[in-house]
């Protein structure tokens, strides 16, 4: 739960590890989205370190990547894209003209 403020977004749940938790005031109009058909959530493996869907049973399946879009507009819209390995990338969506690195 973002709400309860950096270092406590996961307070008492036993199987969860808060990495890091950003907040950001809605008068900024940042907006953080999925792209539609992706994946919503997934976790790191930890024996291999890759990333994986979130378990709803006991079995894992790998994701071949991940990523989530951040914007002030169309125009200035950074993603942030994790590979496979869960190595994070950040690039330049089409129609963004942020100076980065275009996405592949």
């Amino acid at each position: 739960d973002c709400l309860q403020g950096e270092g406590r977004a996961c307070m008492g749940k036993t199987n969860s590890i808060e990495i890091k938790t950003v907040t950001v005031p809605r008068s900024t109009r940042v907006t953080v989205a999925v792209p539609l058909g992706a994946e919503s959530f997934f976790a790191f493996e930890p024996a291999l370190g890759g990333i994986i869907a979130i378990p709803v049973d006991d079995f894992s399946d790998p994701l071949p990547g991940f990523w989530v879009d951040t914007a002030l507009s169309e125009a200035k819209t950074l993603r942030v894209m994790i590979s496979q390995s869960g190595r994070p990338q950040v690039c330049r969506p089409a129609g963004s003209t942020i100076a980065e690195t275009g996405c592949p």
